[in-house]
């Protein structure tokens, strides 16, 4: 019986594990706005900076499967995750109010999928920069392929 619980507390050891994550996304955007839409007569082209950083934490209970001598395969069968994400765009120009606006509710959809309960809110005073953080957790599964060097 003592080997059967040793044995079984192995297995749990070797399945359970805490990760940290970290994502930086930059890019160039180039945004062409039509402020009476569908009326397309007047029309504004201006350039941001996106940035999108994330930092996440969270504990993971899985199997890692050895196939060769360097490859494995990772079943990550369930685990807890909590995020902190921060969006912040640099624009090439003083951006109008109205703008902004669209653009809160287009974030506020993207915020939205994570099931936050967030509020999107920028500064509307005719600003260069604009930028929303938020927290949120969430479940964590998945398959990954590794190679180990």
């Amino acid at each position: 019986m003592l080997k059967n619980i040793q044995r079984f507390q192995k297995i749990l050891l070797g399945i359970t594990s805490i990760y940290l994550r970290y994502m930086y996304f930059n890019s160039g955007l180039d945004f062409t706005y039509y402020p009476n839409y569908p009326n397309k007569d007047d029309v504004y082209y201006f350039n941001a900076d996106a940035r999108f950083n994330e930092y996440g934490a969270g504990f993971l209970i899985g199997y890692q499967l050895l196939i060769k001598k360097r490859f494995v395969i990772d079943f990550m069968m369930i685990g807890t995750r909590y995020s902190w994400i921060r969006m912040k765009y640099d624009f090439d120009e003083n951006i109008s109010e109205k703008f902004l606006t669209k653009l809160e509710g287009s974030l506020q959809n993207i915020v939205d999928r994570f099931e936050v309960n967030h509020d999107v809110e920028f500064d509307k005073s005719g600003i260069k920069d604009a930028s929303v953080s938020f927290n949120f957790a969430n479940v964590r599964f998945g398959i990954s392929l590794g190679f180990s060097f």
